[in-house]
């Protein structure tokens, strides 16, 4: 909810897609890795069915980045770096890690 409401307000085009549902097709658009129930440890919300936790998310994020690594791959010219475009790219991206407790 927070993030959606976070978007509105900076006025984003369109929803931020959920990575669960979406994997990487949408990278450019924003993702969002969260699991209702996650926690900084593995095994955090097992009790209480189906989640990603923390590692997983992070995992997520980095498959996100290799992604974008591939796609900028693709255009890039023979001077640039892959590393310096999805550098440069995620530079200008917000980034929100939020943990709470119940």
């Amino acid at each position: 909810m927070l993030i959606s409401s976070t978007s509105r307000l900076l006025r984003l085009h369109s929803a931020i897609c959920d990575h669960s549902r979406f994997g990487d097709c949408c990278n450019l658009r924003g993702v969002n890795y969260a699991s209702g129930v996650a926690g900084i440890r593995d095994e955090t919300g097992n009790n209480l069915g189906d989640h990603l936790s923390m590692n997983r998310q992070v995992q997520n994020f980095a498959s996100t980045v290799e992604q974008l690594r591939r796609y900028f791959m693709r255009g890039k010219s023979r001077n640039t770096s892959t590393t310096t475009l999805v550098d440069n790219y995620l530079s200008k991206c917000i980034f929100y890690a939020g943990m709470g407790s119940n």
